[in-house]
């Protein structure tokens, strides 16, 4: 038995989320305090619908991965992703857009 088979029969597996692209960001979610004592910004995938929080580590992998600006003090902006780990194999498409008034 592979090491992949036996994890799974263990810990059993995850199915992906249903990816629809047609998710958008709920303006109120965005504006939540970070629950996170390293977040910064959040993030959110238009893909499957997740909203999660980036920390400052995170930041500077996206910078430097993607060279997204993300900036300082985000304050009313998010991070918004065409597809994230949930539903794809990486993150796609960063952009950094403020939140809708």
């Amino acid at each position: 038995m592979d090491e992949h088979t036996l994890k799974a029969q263990l810990l059993g597996t995850m199915k992906p989320r249903p990816v629809t692209g047609a998710f958008q960001p709920n303006r109120e979610e965005l504006f939540q305090s970070l629950e996170g004592p390293d977040s910064i910004v959040r993030g959110f995938c238009q893909g499957c619908g997740m909203l999660f929080e980036i920390t400052t580590e995170g930041k500077q992998i996206f910078q430097e991965d993607f060279s997204v600006r993300i900036p300082d003090n985000p304050g009313e902006h998010y991070v918004h992703f065409s597809r994230c780990l949930l539903c794809d194999t990486e993150y796609r498409d960063p952009e950094v857009r403020s939140i809708p008034r």
